[in-house]
């Protein structure tokens, strides 16, 4: 009597088992499936919405009416002409320094 309950126990341990794993792999199953579909879902996100880099040549015609740079348009006074022909002739920053008044002196 031993040894059968000894085997039935047994046995009903092992169908218990099997029990738990075919259950825990029927959630495994479920979880892959749901993983696969999301996947796929991200794959077709993905190719919709691909950077796409397009260069774009466009012309543009621009008419001036008006030259915006010209000899009577200057608005440079004296002191300050006098300190960019001096930069133009390649003058060093110490030498405009010196010519070049304080604001308000007259020389």
């Amino acid at each position: 009597m031993g040894v059968i309950g000894a085997i039935s126990f047994g046995a009903g341990w092992q169908t218990h088992s099997w029990k738990t794993d075919a259950e825990k792999l029927s959630v495994i199953k479920t979880d892959i499936k749901e993983v696969d579909t999301k996947a796929v879902k991200h794959e077709d996100f993905k190719v919709k919405e691909r950077i796409k880099y397009v260069t774009i040549y466009k012309n543009v015609d621009k008419i001036v009416q008006v030259p915006f740079y010209t000899d009577g348009n200057l608005c440079l006074d004296d002191n300050g002409l006098r300190a960019a022909n001096a930069a133009i002739s390649s003058t060093t920053a110490s030498q405009l320094e010196a010519e070049v008044p304080a604001s308000g002196v007259t020389p």
